[in-house]
């Protein structure tokens, strides 16, 4: 599981007044620990893809960010370019293959 979902699962559990995994690590099994953490991240992950993303609209930055939290950003394009202005670099938000360079026009 990405290391982004553990910390949220863990911020959110430490708000809630619980400690975080690590912290009750010590009191508790570790196959318990380990059982419960994998089935928090599990319902993390399913909430995050069927809310969060459901709620982004599809090639904008914050649905690629839910993507790559989420460890699905593989079939995303790579291209990046950069805004000349600002110096901000700008990530493609389409789905790979959608470019080809041999394409271009005459």
């Amino acid at each position: 599981m990405n290391e982004a979902l553990t910390g949220i699962a863990n911020r959110d559990w430490e708000q809630r007044g619980g400690q975080s995994a690590r912290a009750a690590e010590p009191a508790l099994h570790t196959a318990d620990v380990t059982q419960r953490e994998r089935a928090g991240l599990e319902r993390l992950e399913v909430f995050v893809r069927e809310t969060v993303l459901a709620r982004t609209y599809p090639h904008t930055m914050e649905h690629r960010r839910v993507l790559e939290a989420l460890g699905k950003a593989d079939s995303l394009c790579t291209a990046r370019t950069m805004e000349l202005s600002t110096g901000d670099i700008i990530l493609c938000t389409r789905e790979a293959g959608h470019y080809d360079p041999d394409d271009g026009p005459s």
